[in-house]
């Protein structure tokens, strides 16, 4: 899900691109943003169950299940196979702190949205006219000419690459930010790989 969501950001929001977004690419790619990052998370609570289970299944019973992960200070703590990646794991604290404020959002308040494109004042005002014609139109049920100010609508303005989950906070640029998390998330993987394997006797 996590590759395929990608791809699909990738292919729509090309850091070259200034057209602005359809309203199709707008919600495709919102829902893929969405996706990637609540799977990363997910792929990171696997990860920590399987090193517990291969390597110290006993934790099952002295741990909450929120207190499975390999960003829990009493994971890290009662799971002694883990001072062998420890160091490893450790480079990527601050980013999994960081990475909340872009995944949290997504799980229990305002999901990550897409703006379409970004307008200068002037622009502003001609899409809520048009909106307003959309609505108008709409109402009265004449979709040809509500469609009309509808595609009008998604051809204002010119594209940034950039998410948001809040209007009020700074955007996040999808470039470097989506790159450099799947990044850490591919260099957490390789250390498992590595711990998972248990040592000779």
């Amino acid at each position: 899900m996590i590759f395929y969501a990608y791809q699909t950001i990738t292919h729509i929001a090309y850091p070259e691109r200034a057209d602005p977004l359809l309203y199709e690419e707008q919600m495709e790619l919102s829902k893929d943003i969405n996706v990637l990052y609540m799977n990363i998370r997910g792929v990171l609570d696997n990860f920590a169950w399987c090193y517990m289970y291969e390597r110290s299944p006993e934790l099952e019973k002295k741990l909450s299940y929120n207190q499975v992960g390999l960003f829990s200070r009493k994971f890290r703590k009662l799971c002694d196979p883990f001072s062998e990646i420890e160091s490893a794991i450790k480079v990527h604290d601050s980013w999994e702190r960081e990475l909340a404020t872009r995944r949290d959002p997504v799980a229990h308040r305002i999901p990550l949205y897409v703006p379409n494109a970004a307008l200068t004042e002037q622009e502003s005002g001609r899409y809520r006219q048009l909106n307003d014609e959309f609505l108008a139109e709409s109402s009265i049920l004449a979709f040809d000419k509500s469609d009309v100010a509808f595609d009008a609508m998604y051809n204002i303005g010119i594209f940034h690459p950039h998410f948001i989950h809040n209007p009020d906070d700074p955007s996040i640029p999808i470039y470097p930010t989506i790159p450099n998390d799947l990044a850490h998330l591919t260099r957490i993987e390789k250390t498992l790989e590595v711990g998972l394997q248990v040592p000779d006797s």
